[in-house]
């Protein structure tokens, strides 16, 4: 993992919703979400980070959404204060990055919530990977690696650069490039908090 540039909250709440507004899972969510505050689509597609109106539009977006800036759902037990940056990461991390501790991705994982786990699992064709792990959409991601493409970028946090990772948001995606192979790396925001911090999210085990 490398270090690219320092990032900031309101770029990890754009970039959460980018990811989010074209998911064959969410995107309608996130569509109805935006219509019922009577917003646009380019505060999502093309956000101005400089305007505080906007961020505030997209926290609350993001707070109907997954409970952002409310302690709840996704944000339950959220650290206060984590310092964001945009990193790289690639082929030889899969044994730092974990899945945050939701029941599909658990189960994926046996458990371990470990991705080389879930890779390992869906590369194998088990068949008893439950049916609301999304397999199809790891596939599909994993096709588009091996034609070249790129993906959204991913969304983590840790207590430090270079130690565990624990995904917030990307899970699908995340296992996708791994299982691909790929060569090239993938950008990630990342938070970092003291330890005791991180470990107080709900998600995070």
């Amino acid at each position: 993992m490398r270090v690219i540039r320092e990032s900031s909250e309101d770029e990890m709440v754009a970039t959460f919703l980018q990811a989010e507004i074209d998911s064959s899972r969410w995107g309608d969510r996130v569509r109805q979400l935006l219509a019922r505050r009577e917003l646009s689509e380019d505060i999502i597609r093309s956000p101005r980070l400089m305007s505080s109106l906007q961020n505030q539009q997209r926290a609350e977006l993001l707070g109907d959404f997954r409970g952002w800036k409310r302690k709840s759902m996704l944000f339950q037990d959220w650290p206060t204060i984590l310092n964001w940056s945009i990193v790289a990461i690639g082929k030889n991390d899969l044994d730092t990055i974990r899945y945050a501790s939701s029941a599909e991705w658990s189960e994926l994982s046996r458990g371990t919530l470990e991705v080389r786990v879930g890779v390992n699992r869906v590369k194998g064709g088990d068949p008893s990977i439950p049916g609301r792990v999304p397999v199809p959409e790891i596939r599909e991601i994993e096709k588009v690696f091996r034609r070249g493409g790129s993906i959204p970028r991913l969304i983590g946090i840790a207590p430090s650069v270079g130690s565990m990772i624990v995904m917030v948001e990307g899970r699908a995606r995340i296992t996708g490039y791994f299982l691909s192979g790929a060569k090239q790396e993938i950008e990630l925001i990342l938070g970092m908090a003291p330890v005791a911090d991180v470990a107080g999210w709900k998600w995070f085990k």
